[in-house]
């Protein structure tokens, strides 16, 4: 198969006339012109030009050759020019997953600003607690809380997340004394679980070390959001994102619980198989959570 280049070259010096013409166009040398007509010629079994002391001359051969590739070097020049448009400015569709609550409460309020600054985009969000796989499903980028996964997906923090363990005063009136963090072992517990168990790990920092706790837990969902339902109907103890329950505590709905032991914060991440500068989209709308998330952080 004849190479680009030597097509390329070719119909430069068919449009030049020379050698040297064609060469200072390209940006080559005047010797690798010929190299790569040489080339061409070799391959096609014939020769394209007849050469004379003034100029190249297209040969019948040549001719129907400049025919045939001009349509196709036209329409790659076209291609280019569009992907270059494209990778210049996002456009087209971005598909994100999200899980709740963080995907309702704080990504889809900010779609109708990202698309007013980004109108040629079109956004599909998938609001899902089960962790849909990013690259099985199409996904451009998917949000994820403390992200911790052996794939080759990388990952860009978006915003920082504290976290508390938090029950209403309903529960704790009727539930044995909380003084400390072995104190858990004798309460109801709700966890989350994408896996159908009831176990699960609260992880805390004592004196800037992390600690992790395994435990048992009475009540465990999919669902983060069915954990402050089970909070507020007074079912346990729970550890939430403070922005979460922020409204809950301030009401006195929920109470703060040892926050001498405040849980390891499990900051946000936007996940994706596309690399920095791999997708204008995809890091257009990385930037964009940041520089949200940064004028407005999550409690």
């Amino acid at each position: 198969m004849s190479s680009l280049t030597h097509i390329q070259t070719f119909s430069v010096i068919a449009g030049t006339g020379s050698l040297s013409g064609a060469a200072r166009r390209l940006s080559i040398s005047t010797a690798t012109a010929s190299a790569h007509l040489d080339s061409l010629e070799s391959h096609l079994g014939g020769k394209l030009f007849i050469r004379s002391t003034r100029q190249l001359v297209l040969t019948d051969l040549g001719r129907l050759y400049l025919d045939q590739v001009t349509p196709i070097l036209d329409d790659l020049e076209v291609a280019d020019q569009l992907a270059s448009e494209f990778s210049e400015k996002p456009k087209g569709k971005l598909r994100v997953t999200v899980g709740a609550p963080i995907g309702r409460l704080k990504i889809a309020p900010l779609m109708n600003r990202f698309l007013a600054q980004y109108p040629d985009l079109d956004v599909f969000l998938d609001i899902d607690d089960s962790f849909r796989p990013v690259v099985d499903e199409q996904f451009h980028v998917a949000i994820r809380a403390g992200f911790d996964d052996p794939s080759n997906l990388i990952q860009r923090k978006i915003a920082s997340n504290r976290r508390v363990l938090v029950a209403s005063p309903e529960y704790l009136a009727k539930a044995p004394p909380l003084e400390s963090l072995d104190d858990l072992k004798q309460h109801t517990l709700l966890i989350l679980n994408q896996h159908q168990q009831n176990k699960g790990t609260m992880r805390f920092s004592i004196n800037g070390k992390a600690h992790q706790i395994e435990l048992e837990a009475k009540l465990a969902s999919s669902s983060n959001e069915v954990l402050t339902v089970w909070l507020l109907q007074h079912c346990g103890i729970a550890q939430k994102s403070l922005w979460e329950v922020a409204d809950a505590i301030a009401a006195n709905k929920l109470i703060r619980l040892l926050p001498e032991y405040e849980p390891e914060p499990v900051d946000f991440y936007a996940v994706s198989p596309f690399r920095s500068g791999e997708s204008i989209k995809v890091d257009t709308f990385i930037a964009f959570l940041r520089e949200a998330f940064k004028e407005e952080p999550l409690v």
